[in-house]
């Protein structure tokens, strides 16, 4: 279970629930002007480095987790997080905005669940029922060498926003790689970063 906790707790991550992000960050400025105006700060930080697809694969599970841009400018940056596949022989589908906020040094991330199936381009991928608003769950990131980190505030905070997310997750976001470590037991899961998200 504790896998399943994981899987579902990138939503949040993923974190983090959650802006343009991801397709502005994996872009490169065509010209001078462009540059000066490109998206900068520590959300779309974070968003570049979240943005991509990443990979679980063990004996009886195989998920794919894609993280992409849905929009976003200044310093607040939205990415649709999508976990498929099958877990433990069972089918696996789920959805949720990472909103990410810039706060000084620091970033707010948000994980705000889609209850019924979204894709990045679809018009409600940013518009949320009242059901869903109250499930979201936040925590803050802060840069920690190369990386960012942060906690749940405390057990069963996103459980709501993330189904079976019980217990207080550490949530660290590097380079090539989404670790959680369940704070109580120290069981590190780590999603591996197969590729980059494609910009829309």
């Amino acid at each position: 279970m504790k896998y399943n906790q994981a899987i579902k707790l990138c939503l949040v991550s993923a974190s983090l629930l959650l802006a343009a992000a991801a397709g502005c960050a994996s872009g490169n400025a065509g010209t001078k002007s462009s540059a000066s105006s490109a998206p900068q700060g520590p959300a779309f930080q974070v968003a570049s480095m979240l943005s991509g697809t990443y990979q679980l694969r063990d004996g009886n599970s195989d998920v794919r987790l894609q993280i992409g841009t849905t929009g976003g400018a200044g310093s607040n940056f939205n990415l649709l997080a999508t976990a498929s596949g099958t877990y433990e022989g069972r089918d696996l589908h789920q959805q949720g905005v990472i909103r990410l906020v810039s706060e000084g040094p620091d970033v707010r991330m948000s994980v705000i669940p889609h209850f019924a199936p979204v894709t990045e381009l679809s018009p409600d991928v940013n518009r949320f029922s009242g059901t869903e608003l109250q499930a979201a769950c936040s925590l803050y990131l802060e840069p920690d060498k190369g990386k960012w980190s942060g906690a749940t505030l405390g057990p069963g905070t996103c459980v709501q926003a993330v189904t079976g997310a019980a217990g207080q997750w550490q949530v660290e976001i590097l380079p090539g790689a989404l670790r959680f470590i369940d704070v109580g037991t120290k069981q590190a899961l780590v999603f591996q970063k197969t590729g980059d998200s494609v910009s829309r």
